[in-house]
């Protein structure tokens, strides 16, 4: 994805606060992607959970791309502390801001990732 800035959010189908903030990253996705800014969001559930997160999305009608890693890796790539997690990365694949936990709102990033859509593309 390099060359857009990213939304990547670490979730899980067990974790509360992840099914809480679901739907606020939809909302950012209907009304930044347009724009040039990727949603993704990685499950991190155990192996063989694929049924229950297509159910999962289903479910909250997420519209982002979601993606599974089974063998928990990309938790070790991002050094991830727990579920929900989200790093914005910008065009060039930096990581500009962490947000650890649900606590964090659209509107207080909104500004970030518009500059971050706003940038150009190195």
């Amino acid at each position: 994805l390099r060359g857009k800035p990213v939304l990547l959010n670490f979730w899980a189908t067990w974790c509360g606060p992840c099914r809480e903030e679901m739907p606020r990253i939809e909302r950012l996705h209907q009304e930044l992607g347009t724009q040039g800014l990727a949603v993704v969001a990685v499950s991190i559930d155990n192996p063989g959970m694929a049924d229950a997160i297509r159910e999962f999305r289903k479910e909250m009608q997420l519209s982002f791309e979601i993606l599974y890693d089974e063998s928990g890796r990309i938790r070790d790539d991002y050094q991830t502390s727990g579920v929900p997690e989200t790093f914005l990365i910008d065009k060039q694949g930096v990581v500009r801001r962490r947000l650890i936990g649900a606590s964090w709102t659209v509107d207080d990033q909104r500004a970030l990732l518009r500059d971050m859509i706003a940038e150009p593309a190195r």
